[in-house]
């Protein structure tokens, strides 16, 4: 055992001074890169986080923060060949017609190709005459396009046949006239008849 003196203390202490030597030299520099590499560790990975959450709000794709979107919607529609019509007036009365007389061929109706986007064709046709269970031939209805004296023009037909008129496209318009003649011994009675104008495109 080595007895200290005044003139060993150094070498008396010298066990103790190698370790707390050893401390300061190997366990507190170790301690702190420990500590300062925690640290280190911790802002990298915030660093980190914040440049990848920076880059990847930069680089998401059809994400904006902040600012307009938008976006583009195609449409379509088709507008086909369109015919108007408007008929004024939409009855028309002879009045009292006695059996066997006439009435001349000048009762108008217009013909109107209204709102049509293209010139339009005018067809005619119709019925018999009706009433009750008394009744008499369409074709005693006759139709012009021009206004007639006498009882004249072209018979009515009960199949769509063309009038030869022509309607131009955004309201076009023309007439056609009808005349009437009642048969002979025709039973009493109000008749009815029916007159289909047909534009066609």
């Amino acid at each position: 055992m080595v007895k200290c003196s005044a003139l060993t203390v150094d070498a008396c202490r010298l066990p103790e001074y190698l370790a707390i030597t050893r401390f300061l030299n190997i366990y507190i520099p170790l301690y702190l890169a420990l500590f300062m590499g925690k640290i280190q560790y911790i802002l990298g990975t915030i660093l980190t986080s914040v440049t990848v959450l920076a880059f990847g709000m930069l680089s998401i794709p059809g994400v904006t923060f902040g600012g307009t979107q938008s976006s583009s919607v195609t449409a379509s529609v088709n507008v086909p060949l369109y015919c108007g019509i408007s008929v004024s007036p939409t009855s028309i009365s002879f009045g009292s017609v006695s059996p066997g007389s006439s009435v001349p061929t000048n009762v108008l109706v217009t013909d109107t190709n209204a709102a049509g986007n293209t010139q339009a064709n005018v067809l005619i046709d119709g019925g018999n005459w009706i009433s009750g269970s008394n009744s008499f031939g369409a074709s005693n209805t006759l139709w012009d396009t021009s206004s007639q004296a006498t009882y004249a023009g072209t018979p009515l037909t009960l199949t769509p046949v063309s009038t030869g008129e022509t309607l131009a496209a955004s309201a076009g318009s023309n007439t056609l006239y009808f005349g009437l003649a009642v048969p002979s011994s025709q039973a009493a009675g109000v008749y009815t008849q029916t007159i289909t104008i047909e534009n066609s495109c």
